[in-house]
């Protein structure tokens, strides 16, 4: 028979008061995300897919030659537009000239083929293409949304502390309602952040040593596929895969173990094959799979200037930017085991290259820095996380 005493009892009091305290909170972060979700998925749901911008309907166009040509709509020539649908939504904007050398908007001439061609990759029409025309864009981004969601909810239903629930709900909340403002900039921002949040919510068990050699592979697999898959929506988001580069280097350096070639060389041949769209697509539009169909404009060479740093650190990815970079060392410091340090690398160097990228670029954008800040924060507050769960089961071993 046990006995109980008094500090005892006040601790059990205390644990469940906790806990109690812990599920309060868990469930309005869930309630919240799930509010500010359920207000961006009907606010897409109401808008038009003419609203004057021509980046719009270049990748509408896309969506377009895939639903009507199938694989074969990756051919994006001008001529193709032989029922008129590019040109009758782009006089809607404003009347096309017969001599204007900027016609069409979002095309490209692509001197070794002799097309006028889309100068987006292929991966945001063939998603716009799933859905019916006239509800792409709802589709699009409704569907981006859902996937954030589920991982938000996900997310804070594994936190085991007050503060870990806060963090993960805000995250939540916060990954939900930028699909509102600024991913609305762009029809490739919205799958682009929410590819980026799956791949930052998985990139710390690519590290655990704990998991089986064939699960590694598989998330080496998936998260080589989808780093090659977010190139396909937006050339720069090759910027993205830079992070895991860097370290996986530095890793084959310290240690060339068979388990560690066989991941990076998994993952490697993965990204190839999630990249393989937009390599054919340039193959068939511009002549060469290494060739890009964008224009002058979007080549130039980096120039630092005050003008882009002054831009993004007054805007909301700035500070996106820098929470992710401080969080990154931070969890990287107080992290009490490798694989912690390992993806909290991996979150730093992933905002770092992007930003200076970006920083020297001479065109700036609301939603530029969107996808490297999510996933740099998707890393650490899943990272947050898991220390919860690390601290608990070496208590539970003691």
């Amino acid at each position: 028979m046990s006995i109980v005493t008094p500090t005892t009892a006040s601790m059990s009091r205390l644990r469940k008061a906790h806990l109690d305290f812990l599920l309060v909170l868990k469930w309005l972060g869930v309630a919240l995300t799930i509010a500010v979700a359920a207000s961006s998925i009907y606010s897409a749901s109401k808008w038009s897919e003419r609203r004057g911008v021509f980046d719009d309907i270049g990748y509408l166009r896309q969506a377009h030659l895939f639903q009507r040509f199938g694989l074969d709509g990756i051919d994006t020539d001008f001529a193709r537009d032989d029922d008129n649908y590019f040109k009758d939504a782009a006089t809607a904007i404003r009347p096309i000239e017969p001599n204007d050398p900027g016609r069409p908007f979002a095309h490209t001439y692509m001197p070794a083929t002799g097309k006028l061609v889309i100068q987006y990759p292929p991966g945001t029409g063939a998603l716009l293409a799933l859905f019916p025309e006239g509800h792409q864009v709802a589709g699009l981004y409704t569907s981006s949304c859902l996937v954030v969601l589920l991982l938000a909810i996900l997310l804070i239903t594994r936190s085991q502390s007050w503060i870990q629930a806060i963090a993960c709900s805000l995250l939540g909340a916060a990954s939900v309602l930028f699909f509102v403002s600024p991913l609305k900039s762009s029809y490739s921002a919205a799958p682009s952040v929410a590819l980026c949040a799956v791949l930052g919510f998985l990139t710390p068990a690519l590290f655990d040593d704990r998991i089986s050699r064939v699960r590694r592979l598989a998330l080496f697999a998936a998260a080589g596929a989808m780093l090659g898959g977010l190139v396909d929506l937006r050339i720069a988001n090759v910027l993205l895969s830079g992070g895991y580069a860097v370290v996986l280097l530095v890793l084959l350096l310290a240690r060339r173990t068979g388990g560690l070639i066989a991941s990076c060389g998994t993952m490697a041949v993965a990204f190839m094959i999630g990249i393989s769209p937009t390599l054919m697509a340039n193959w068939v539009n511009a002549g060469s799979p290494f060739r890009t169909t964008y224009g002058t404009a979007d080549t130039q060479p980096p120039e630092l200037t005050w003008g882009p740093l002054t831009y993004y650190m007054n805007d909301v990815q700035g500070f996106l930017l820098v929470i992710a970079l401080v969080g990154s060392v931070a969890v990287f410091v107080k992290s009490s085991r490798r694989e912690g340090s390992i993806a909290a690398a991996v979150a730093f160097l992933t905002a770092a290259i992007s930003a200076i990228f970006f920083f020297t670029h001479t065109l700036v954008t609301p939603y530029y820095l969107m996808p490297a800040a999510m996933l740099s924060l998707w890393i650490v507050v899943r990272l947050f996380a898991d220390q919860s769960h690390h601290r608990i089961e070496r208590g539970c071993a003691n």
